[in-house]
């Protein structure tokens, strides 16, 4: 039983150290993730190469899918290049088998692993933000081997005894083992600690060396399990990368099959050739690392027809700004702000839009403008999740822009509502500055490559437009006064000249907040902004 206890204890162990180093290993990159899946992506070969070295990096093909999932979701990556990843962190997340069969069971724990906690508890508790995550990367490191001797340790009692009953029980039968296989990968939540296990188990002949091919073949798909259950309630993005990573693996696990006895010996030479010392364990990672790569040799020809079929079986369920804003979006911070931008800037393009339409018609932009505004509700609601979320001072600033932003859309939209439906008589000059905001700032917005003088000449109309507020005001009171003018049409002149003045102020931040990272060029011409809140005032 004391046996038992520490293979429990040393498969939880494995599981918290695998975690920790993930976790640390996501806070230590931090946002050079997101950098590099998106800005090295250039096509299918990239995207795979792009993906196993993310999955490298934070040990875990699962942290890897869900963040691509999330970048799928916020609009960044596209179905096709999401793929691509998939492929790549099947891939990477075989690195994790060579560092336990390499590494695992020749270090003492005495001499590596209580050091390695040591320190890592050090600088997770002493250190700030990137120093707390190496700490937390290294205490993760260090409980992967303390777990690995408890797993040999407990193992050493049971040599051949499992091996037999698996022989006696289900004699060359495969199918038992593969089931097997998925079962310790579903329990463990782990492909990984699976995998760990059935390496302790091979090092300490409780099980044979062709069981082990086999229950590998098992704990690979058992991944699927997961993201099956995963893909219920979720985003159109999570259910199609599901998918495609469900038939992954359940063509790899079939060319593994079908060519399990050739693999094993090839696998078994080039241990033994390139190796000294645990063939069975470099052996059988050299199985695991071969049979993925197969896989994806089979599926990289094919993948934008894999592409458009999985996105043709499952298509769209929801269009406009909000098709992107899903709580799988939520994993990655930097991801989920980007998305609530991107929805906010097709709110903005349709505000703008229909603005520019109905000038005249207080009642019809009204109407229009509803959609919009729940648009705006939905964006406020998921903004409104992501606030929960430690954030690095970078995504703080970038989230404050966005909340200022969508401030600005809910004092545009009361200003509307509590517009008269008669809009009073127009001024041409207010037209034509109109016709110019209008564009100018669909223009801004829409641009992918953002212009800094294009924002301060948005803000210079509104100058203007300030400008011409006081004189079309002034000039009608005046003339209103000598009686030239009916008071109630004096008043709606005004009314009508201070509405545009407010709306393109409120127009022209959205613009400024949803442009802030764009850095202002050298030697260009700032107006004060002071001045047009101090007439907004008024």
């Amino acid at each position: 039983m004391a046996d038992l206890s520490l293979i429990l204890g040393g498969i939880g162990l494995f599981i918290l150290g695998i975690s920790l180093l993930t976790e640390g290993l996501k806070g230590y990159v931090g946002d050079n993730l997101r950098l590099l899946l998106v800005k090295y992506i250039s096509g299918n070969t990239s995207a795979i190469m792009v993906g196993a070295l993310v999955a490298v990096l934070v040990q875990s093909s699962s942290a890897t899918i869900f963040a691509t999932i999330g970048f799928v979701s916020a609009g960044l990556l596209t179905f096709s290049q999401s793929i691509g990843l998939v492929l790549g962190a099947n891939l990477g997340t075989t690195s994790t088998t060579w560092i336990v069969s390499v590494l695992g069971f020749k270090f003492s724990v005495s001499l590596l692993a209580m050091p390695l906690i040591f320190v890592g508890s050090l600088l997770r508790v002493l250190g700030k933000e990137k120093k707390q995550s190496l700490g937390i990367t290294l205490a993760g490191f260090g409980l992967i081997f303390v777990a690995l001797e408890m797993l040999q340790t407990g193992m050493s009692q049971y040599s051949g005894v499992v091996q037999r009953l698996l022989d006696e029980q289900f004699g060359s039968s495969l199918l038992p083992l593969i089931a097997i296989g998925i079962l310790m990968t579903v329990v463990m939540q782990s492909s990984s600690a699976a995998l760990a296990t059935t390496l302790a188990a091979l090092h300490q002949e409780v099980i044979a060396y062709d069981q082990a091919l086999v229950l590998a073949i098992g704990q690979n798909l058992g991944t699927t399990v997961k993201a099956l259950i995963a893909t219920f309630g979720a985003s159109r993005a999570a259910q199609r990368t599901a998918l495609f990573h469900i038939l992954f693996n359940v063509v790899a696990a079939i060319v593994a099959l079908l060519l399990l006895s050739w693999l094993g010996r090839i696998c078994w030479q080039l241990s033994v050739t390139l190796f000294t010392g645990a063939q069975e364990l470099i052996a059988l990672s050299f199985f695991h690392t071969i049979f993925n790569l197969i896989g994806v040799l089979i599926f990289l020809p094919w993948l934008n027809r894999f592409a458009a079929l999985i996105q043709w079986l499952l298509p769209d369920l929801e269009s406009g700004p909000l098709r992107n804003l899903d709580d799988s979006v939520l994993e990655v911070i930097p991801v989920a702000i980007e998305a609530a931008e991107r929805a906010l800037r097709e709110v903005s393009l349709s505000t703008a839009e229909i603005l520019s339409q109905t000038c005249n018609s207080a009642g019809l932009a009204r109407d229009k403008l509803s959609e919009s505004q729940r648009s705006l509700a939905g964006i406020w609601e998921f903004v409104g999740k992501m606030g929960k979320s430690s954030q690095t001072e970078a995504e703080s600033k970038r989230f404050l822009s966005l909340l200022h932003a969508l401030d600005h859309f809910d004092q545009l939209y009361f200003l509307f509502k509590e517009r008269p439906s008669a809009a009073g008589p127009d001024s041409p000059n207010a037209v034509e500055l109109r016709q110019k905001f209008f564009a100018l700032f669909k223009d801004f917005i829409s641009s992918k490559v953002k212009d800094q003088s294009t924002l301060i000449s948005l803000q210079g109309l509104c100058e203007e437009m300030k400008a011409l507020r006081h004189k079309v005001r002034y000039d009608t009171l005046e003339r209103a006064a000598r009686r030239e003018t009916e008071l109630k049409e004096a008043f709606g002149i005004a009314e009508e000249i201070r509405f545009w003045d407010a709306s393109l102020y409120h127009l022209w931040r959205i613009a400024h907040h949803l442009g802030k990272k764009i850095q202002k060029p050298d030697n260009e011409p700032r107006v004060q902004k002071s001045k047009v809140r101090a007439a907004l005032d008024e």
